[in-house]
């Protein structure tokens, strides 16, 4: 459970590139274009929420999890790029913050090729300027790799997921995706990180298909819809997550945007 924990919380860091400017005073280099999301709720329940230097690079992020009910915040530092260089995060106590971690990110050419913590390290690979292969390790220890092809909108139409146990295969899944033409909420925070592996657009049907897995084994997985309420740019400010189940879907979470 600890360290489905930890991965969890290294994820959802990740997943939203946070980070604040240790210099109010420098101006961004990088052209953001987009609305900034302030606060994400599930279920009726905040869990994420974001505030933002005047210069327009990110200033931190709050989480709030059932899983962490004291709270956790994260900052990052940036290099001379304005590009996220480290990040800082921490759980709130009674007795103030803790540090709890920290993340390094490596950039050549501008785009992203490693992040790591303590004890795990995630590599990249690109071809055409667009990430092909992301990698996870522990320990040096390879955990999982996911490779990726997009579609012309530069969307990750398909997704291929391979999950090891101590360096061996234990399960790869195929995932292919299907988008709307409108604009992700994520998509104005990812360009602190060229390079990530993300999609421009909000899925709308996500397919998984096991395609191999290690002897003795079985997996299931569930196929996923969202349906989407937008507001007049264009921009989600509800989905409603299902699962597929014995032929019908259900629903599983609302999810719900405000914007700055």
């Amino acid at each position: 459970m600890k360290r489905k924990l930890n991965q969890l919380l290294l994820a959802i860091l990740i997943a939203f590139a946070f980070g604040c400017s240790k210099d109010d005073s420098i101006q961004s280099k990088l052209t953001l274009e987009g609305k900034q999301v302030s606060q994400v709720f599930e279920d009726g329940q905040l869990t994420t929420r974001y505030t933002y230097k005047p210069n327009g690079l990110l200033d931190t992020v709050h989480f709030y999890s059932k899983f962490f009910a004291s709270g956790l915040f994260a900052t990052s530092e940036y290099n001379s790029d304005n590009l996220i260089a480290s990040q800082e995060y921490y759980r709130n106590t009674s007795e103030g913050p803790i540090p709890t971690g920290s993340i390094t990110f490596s950039y050549s050419n501008g785009m992203v090729v490693e992040y790591s913590s303590i004890n795990e390290k995630n590599t990249f690979k690109y071809e055409n300027g667009k990430c092909v292969e992301w990698s996870r390790y522990q320990d040096d220890i390879l955990e999982e790799k996911k490779s990726f092809i997009y579609d012309q909108n530069g969307n990750i139409k398909e997704e291929l997921k391979t999950d090891y146990d101590n360096g061996e295969l234990f399960v790869k899944i195929k995932i292919e995706y299907e988008y709307d033409s409108n604009h992700s909420p994520e998509s104005y925070i990812y360009q602190l990180t060229p390079g990530f592996p993300t999609s421009q657009n909000n899925i709308t049907l996500r397919n998984q298909t096991v395609i191999d897995s290690a002897p003795g084994t079985s997996f299931f997985v569930a196929d996923s819809k969202y349906e989407y309420e937008y507001d007049l740019d264009g921009y989600p400010i509800k989905s409603i997550k299902s699962y597929m189940a014995d032929g019908d879907w259900i629903q599983d979470t609302v999810t719900e945007y405000t914007y700055f």
